[in-house]
């Protein structure tokens, strides 16, 4: 009793260390975790191209498509349906994405770059076929290397919760908003570059598929060089192991009641009709400005992409204020007053008296204006939801829900791309406002659900 009496008074006196439990040192180095700025650059690099080769075609792919004898015409609607080929494309290979993933995140980083370098040069020697078909393989082959899935899921992985939503919001955001901006401006440069080679007659409307051809191939020489070349542990992860992974913001209790589950997938559902509206309402307004801009208003190619690309370009400045704000404000409360304030400047986009009672000018001032509001503030919501989704479902739905919105965001692109060219301005102001209402009053409805758990 005596030896047992002295060990017990040694461990009441022993020495602990200081500071949190190591569990809780674990999750908190977790919670901050970053990967390094190089792979960050990559990925922001990825999704730049992806975004750079959808959007550099619009100002010039009308007059490639006419060029070629193509159905319909700009105004018929074929050129927004190249324009949204390549999303259908990256929609197509989802599912061998999830495989590439679960192997090596570079390998699926390279086969994406080689998929968009092919189809843009085959997109670029449609002229030289002198076949419109080519135009529409072309961009189908580029959008099957179009995929944000792979990003989505390195940054849930690899970032922890207090940083994915700013981290998101610069790699996703940032990078989307320039690839966005940068192609109609590219487009417009490119115009003043026109020679032959040949047979081969390179110009303003070839020019875009050459340009990303050869982004692409540094994208390749980067990846190559230095990104992760182990798989993602997301895909496929099991319920059982929810509680160890550091990004989990609640475990599920078993005995959750039916009435909670439906809501925790009303939830999700809510994330998934956000990310199918949100690219409809830009992609729509993009198709819809340009023919609006070279028709109605009588600008030009190239001032319409810049003016196009000007707006899109200041996105990147309520993007990179929104990401700060993550860390003041929740997620749910940035998105109620971006969707709000969005709402109330698709007002400006409604056409108003004919066009012998105002003068162009007198049109076009205010719906620039009410396109600049609009743009600057759905596109902010539109990157959040990728991240918020993550610290509001369990850790087994985290790679699921990724690969269910990079579905549904591609779709509603090809969407958008095709409505904003067949709608007319007053339709789509009024396509905007509806999908706009929806969003908000669900947001509004589902209240503190979209907040994060806490841990």
């Amino acid at each position: 009793m005596t030896g047992v009496r002295k060990r017990q008074e040694r461990r009441a006196f022993e020495v602990r260390p200081s500071g949190p439990p190591p569990d809780e040192e674990e999750d908190e180095e977790n919670e901050n975790r970053l990967p390094s700025r190089w792979h960050l650059a990559i990925a922001s690099y990825q999704i730049f191209l992806i975004y750079l080769n959808y959007s550099i075609v619009i100002p010039t792919v009308h007059k490639y498509a006419e060029s070629l004898d193509a159905p319909g015409g700009f105004a018929g609607g074929f050129a927004g349906v190249l324009v949204g080929a390549a999303s259908v494309g990256a929609a197509v290979l989802q599912p061998l994405y999830r495989l590439l993933l679960k192997r090596s995140y570079a390998v699926t980083f390279l086969v994406q770059a080689c998929l968009m370098l092919v189809g843009s040069i085959i997109y670029a020697l449609a002229g030289l076929a002198r076949t419109w078909s080519l135009l529409l393989v072309g961009r189908v082959i580029g959008g099957l290397g179009g995929s944000a899935y792979p990003v989505m899921t390195f940054l849930s992985e690899a970032v922890g919760k207090k940083h994915r939503s700013n981290v998101t919001s610069i790699v996703i955001g940032v990078s989307r908003s320039l690839g966005y901006a940068l192609g109609p401006v590219f487009a417009a440069a490119l115009v003043y570059v026109d020679f032959r080679v040949g047979e081969l007659t390179i110009d303003k409307r070839n020019n875009p598929g050459f340009f990303i051809a050869l982004l692409c191939v540094g994208q390749l020489v980067a990846v190559s060089w230095s990104f992760p070349r182990e798989g993602s542990k997301l895909v496929d992860k099991k319920e059982t192991n929810e509680s160890r992974l550091p990004t989990t913001s609640e475990a599920a209790a078993e005995d959750k009641s039916k009435k909670e589950k439906v809501v925790h997938l009303l939830t999700l559902s809510w994330f998934a009709v956000t990310v199918f509206s949100c690219p409809i309402l830009i992609c729509g307004w993009e198709l819809g400005a340009t023919k609006l801009l070279q028709g109605a208003f009588g600008w030009s190619i190239q001032s319409s992409a810049l003016a196009l690309g000007g707006i899109i370009m200041c996105t990147i400045v309520p993007l990179l204020l929104g990401g700060k704000l993550t860390y003041k404000f929740s997620d749910a409360f940035i998105e109620r007053v971006s969707f709000t304030i969005s709402l109330v400047s698709c007002v400006g986009l409604f056409a108003y008296g004919s066009e012998s009672e105002i003068s162009v000018w007198a049109r076009t001032l205010p719906y620039l204006i009410s396109s600049f509001i609009l743009m600057n503030f759905v596109t902010l919501p539109t990157v959040l939801a990728y991240s918020h989704v993550t610290k509001v479902c369990r850790a087994s739905e985290i790679e699921r829900m990724q690969n269910l919105l990079s579905v549904v965001g591609y779709l509603s692109r090809g969407v958008g791309a095709v409505t904003g060219d067949l709608l007319s301005p007053n339709a789509l102001a009024g396509l905007f406002m509806g999908l706009l209402s929806f969003i908000l009053v669900t947001n509004l409805l589902l209240g503190k659900r979209l907040l994060p758990k806490v841990s």
